[in-house]
């Protein structure tokens, strides 16, 4: 059994204990500005820090040299806290005046307001300044060294998708671990679940039927540009209880009020729904968790009297129960 390592975050200030001292210097580096860049997606060189813009200071400037026909000036604010309007103010200004390209507000955390706020000064299309909201966190393994993370809570429209292709693995994944941080308060905050065991994996599973019927249980899985609510049928007789339920497939249908996909499997079959997924904008993820939410509701009520009527070898189905709860759930990957 290989031993594996519990990924956890540590405060920034391990790494950088002093905002000006430290991690602004460290941002104008290569170093810094090669991993920022890699996150954000642009390709950032030449840092200074401190610069003057008339009676202020930026933290720093830097070029874009994404474009090898053009170089075009990046100005970055950043702080080890969460967001303020001081920083949101000074980015603008510094930005404007100084006829940047990108402007990059690097914090801790963002408020959905200014998150919001950034997000509208982006949309005009002819807006000459490009604003990026970065998260900065810190992971580490054990008493390995602490590594920075710097997630992109927002960027430039124009930018998303051709980003999110080229997006790195590591952003993918402690988005989706803190996405499944907020599932998991929300549902227990509701009395919905007992327990949920991890929240780092590509989804989740919801035990629908205790330890009754080990075939079936609920799942939510989040993807870069689809979420799922599934009945997941797995295991030794999977494919009987998939075709017993088809039987019933038209009433079914009208119970959970649309048409879900039904998709038969080998090794798994699943009969659930599908939505677009916010990703990386995390001002939607409210609406993505009530959606998760609801629609796992809708399953367990729809199937789990048939599950149990199939485990009991009965002939009828009595009426789903409107105040069915889980109550227990497991995640695994």
């Amino acid at each position: 059994m290989p031993e594996i390592g519990r990924l956890e975050e540590v405060d920034v200030r391990y790494i950088w204990p002093n905002e000006d001292k430290d991690f602004t210097p460290w941002v104008a580096s290569a170093e810094g500005l090669r991993l920022l860049g890699e996150w954000v997606g642009l390709s950032l060189a030449r840092g200074r820090s401190e610069v003057e813009i008339g009676k202020f200071r930026a933290d720093v400037i830097c070029d874009d040299v994404s474009d090898p026909r053009r170089t075009a000036e990046v100005v970055i604010e950043n702080q080890l806290r969460p967001s303020d309007h001081d920083h949101l103010g000074k980015l603008l200004t510094y930005a404007s005046v100084s006829e940047a390209g990108s402007g990059i507000w690097i914090a801790t955390d963002f408020t959905p307001e200014h998150l919001a706020a950034v997000k509208a000064w982006n949309r005009p299309a002819d807006r000459t300044i490009s604003i990026y909201c970065v998260r900065v966190a810190a992971w580490r393994i054990g008493r390995s060294l602490a590594a920075p993370t710097f997630d992109v809570l927002v960027r430039p429209e124009s930018q998303e998708m051709s980003t999110l292709r080229a997006a790195p693995i590591t952003s993918i994944r402690s988005t989706r671990r803190r996405f499944w941080i907020e599932l998991r308060h929300t549902i227990q905050a509701r009395g919905l679940l007992a327990s949920i065991t991890s929240e780092y994996q590509g989804y989740q599973r919801f035990e629908i039927v205790d330890e009754v019927n080990p075939v079936a249980c609920l799942s939510v899985a989040r993807e870069t540009s689809r979420n799922r609510a599934r009945l997941y049928l797995r295991g030794r007789g999977h494919q009987e209880v998939f075709n017993r339920l088809e039987e019933d497939r038209t009433d079914i249908d009208k119970e959970l009020g649309s048409r879900p996909e039904w998709i038969p499997g080998d090794e798994y079959s699943t009969v659930g729904f599908a939505n677009g997924s916010y990703f990386f904008d995390e001002s939607k993820w409210d609406q993505e968790i009530e959606w998760m939410i609801t629609k796992l509701e809708l399953l367990r009520r729809v199937f789990r009297p048939r599950l149990d009527a199939i485990r009991m070898g009965e002939t009828e189905v009595s009426s789903p129960s409107q105040d069915a709860r889980w109550s227990s759930a497991s995640a695994s990957g």
